[in-house]
């Protein structure tokens, strides 16, 4: 991965300017160098990490239509059979009160007479 440019020259004449001596202020300039690196090395993400990211999405939410796509047609089938199951019933329960009604109406035509 390349590492954006870090002075440690300018940062070193930097830490001399304040009052720091060279030694120490060399020192400082190599610990911020190693520290930014690891810091890049490990924690940045690369154009290619993103990259792997961004096909892993895409992979995911294909699986994702393709599961709802089915969960749809899935509920679909079940609320056919639901709407036949219904109408069986309404139908059984027309049968059943024209029945009931019919009796009635026989046994009131017997107390009628």
């Amino acid at each position: 991965m390349n590492l954006p440019a870090f002075d440690t020259l300018e940062y070193t004449k930097s830490l001399e300017a304040s009052g720091i001596d060279r030694k120490e202020a060399e020192a400082h300039a190599k610990a911020q160098m190693a520290s930014l690196s690891a810091l890049m090395e490990e924690k940045l993400a690369t154009k290619e990490d993103l990259s792997a990211v961004k096909t892993g999405l895409k992979q995911d939410i294909a699986d994702l239509k393709t599961e709802l796509k089915q969960d749809i047609a899935e509920l679909k089938i079940e609320l056919r059979d639901f709407k036949v199951d219904l109408i069986k019933w309404m139908v059984g329960l027309m049968v059943g009160w024209g029945a009931i009604l019919i009796s009635v109406m026989t046994v009131l035509k017997l107390f009628v007479k």
